[in-house]
């Protein structure tokens, strides 16, 4: 069995969709601020080894939507007769760019993002971070499994192109994988490109610990399939709602 931190996260937060995102995935439509972000990324990476970036935020705006039909995300069928019937019409959505946003709105983010982006990234330079680092270990018999943005000898940093409030618990997770791999806790540290702020993560032996076991548990779990819904606030964002038993 294999968990990565997200599909860790999704079953902590509602077992059902993390059943349902896997027996019923809804592929088709791609997501704007997802392709913002791993675009952003990409020119974070590129400013730290010193390229030079001639695109302003207008040209990455219209990259990244070329070729897509926009559709704002209160504009989406949210009444479906069955589960098939809502995957059908997600597939129709092929070369559909999905906005929570409005265009201004997304402009004005990119340009924030490449303004600190740069001033971010002379904080950075010079030292010998590898990028995109793909991680993996055993919690037992399960293989757990991520990508870490920045990795140095003992240091992992997580990249976030909004705030970076609530993710902990993914750097948590890539220490444990680190921590299991190398029998040292690393310095862990999320950066926000949108604020440019960069939080160092308290780590201890005992969270990473607390972390293996709640991993276990929630493997233990999903192979007895115990998949019971969760309600919270994140249901109002979970495409699986109108189909939903709870």
């Amino acid at each position: 069995m294999r968990l990565s931190y997200s599909s860790y996260a999704t079953y902590a937060t509602c077992p059902l969709r993390y059943h349902l995102e896997r027996e019923y995935p809804l592929r088709g439509p791609e997501y704007a601020d997802l392709l913002i972000g791993r675009y952003m990324h990409r020119f974070f990476y590129n400013l730290m080894d010193f390229w030079d970036v001639e695109k302003n935020a207008n040209e990455i705006w219209k990259e990244i939507k070329s070729g897509r039909k926009l559709i704002y995300s209160d504009e989406l069928c949210s009444e479906f007769e069955d589960i098939r019937d809502m995957q059908s019409y997600y597939s129709s959505l092929k070369n559909t760019l999905i906005l929570s946003n409005s265009e201004e709105r997304y402009l004005d983010k990119i340009r924030r993002i490449m303004e600190i982006s740069s001033k971010l990234s002379w904080k950075l330079r010079g030292k010998d971070y590898r990028k995109e680092v793909r991680m993996y270990s055993k919690v037992g018999d399960v293989q757990v499994f991520g990508i870490a943005d920045l990795m140095g000898k003992d240091e992992i940093l997580e990249l976030k192109t909004g705030k970076i409030n609530g993710y902990e618990l993914q750097i948590a997770f890539y220490s444990l994988i680190f921590y299991l791999n190398n029998y040292i806790l690393p310095r862990a540290k999320l950066v926000s490109l949108y604020t440019g702020e960069l939080r160092e993560i308290k780590l201890s032996v005992k969270l990473i610990e607390n972390l293996y076991s709640e991993i276990n548990k929630t493997a233990s779990r999903i192979k007895k399939g115990i998949f019971t819904p969760r309600r919270g606030e994140w249901c109002i964002y979970c495409p699986y709602r109108s189909v939903c038993s709870q």
